[in-house]
């Protein structure tokens, strides 16, 4: 008989060490037809115990591995606009402060307590660039570059150590790289392409605890009329004042989308 290596072989259909380590709520989760089994729960129970102990040994501590949880970007709204230039129709900016507060409301239905500015971690932030994507061709992207940086998390539940950021304009600007290309009047700001780079790299990163990243939607109102950047008088800021005001109240409604998909994500992880 000849020992021959095995190149392909299927996945398991039982969770994995892997899987477990990523999802320990799995341990949790009893078939219905073996609860009102008391032998099957004793067995059950011994068996975790088991499972714990050897994560406990391999990881080279008393207790188990530190949970890190990055949630996947809940998409609602296109987070991508053009501005400037003669005549365009930009979308609105959802501010720092008033993102928080459609976040801190919806979160605190759920129970959760976001605490401001209190978790700072050193991450990669991607490295952003307003123009790059105007002059590509076809579009894309900015760069794909990133860049280390001290991150403070926008908000922070000490208690269920979960903490979110959100990508603002501010934090777009703040992240950009030097544009070594032609510029323009014009210029492209994308938070959800940040969001997801940032996402991304904060699950490489495998912090300890639960981690959301929200993005500014940019939304676009529904207005007929065009704006046209080089005018500012007070008449056309008064006709320009309810487009604005119908942006901002699309824009908060597309951000509770997001963090209701959190909320639901939280709950489906066994995180509240």
């Amino acid at each position: 008989m000849k020992v021959m290596p095995i190149r392909r072989y299927k996945e398991p259909r039982f969770p994995t060490r892997a899987i477990l380590d990523a999802h320990p709520e799995l341990l949790r989760l009893v078939p219905k037809r073996w609860r009102a089994n008391p032998v099957v729960l004793t067995a059950l129970a011994a068996t975790i115990m088991i499972i714990s102990g050897c994560r406990s040994v391999a990881s080279g501590k008393g207790s188990p591995a530190a949970v890190s949880r990055v949630a996947p970007i809940f998409q609602h709204g296109e987070g991508r606009g053009a501005f400037g230039c003669q005549a365009v129709n930009p979308p609105v900016f959802l501010s720092e402060d008033e993102a928080r507060q459609v976040i801190t409301q919806e979160a605190k239905k759920a129970g959760i307590s976001f605490a401001p500015d209190i978790n700072t971690k050193s991450v990669r932030v991607p490295t952003t660039d307003r123009y790059e994507s105007l002059w590509a061709r076809p579009p894309r992207p900015a760069y794909r570059q990133s860049h280390r940086a001290l991150l403070t998390f926008d908000g922070t539940d000490e208690r269920r150590a979960v903490s979110y950021e959100y990508v603002s304009e501010s934090d777009f600007k703040a992240w950009e790289g030097k544009h070594k290309g032609l510029v323009s009047l014009a210029y492209d700001i994308g938070t959800l392409d940040a969001a997801k780079r940032l996402q991304e790299s904060l699950s490489r990163t495998r912090l300890t605890g639960t981690y959301a990243v929200f993005y500014d939607p940019l939304a676009t109102p529904k207005e007929n009329e065009i704006w046209r950047g080089h005018l500012s008088t007070p008449e056309w800021d008064a006709r320009l004042k309810p487009r604005e005001e119908q942006g901002m109240q699309l824009a908060r409604e597309e951000l509770r989308k997001q963090v209701r998909d959190f909320i639901a994500w939280l709950k489906a992880q066994g995180v509240i």
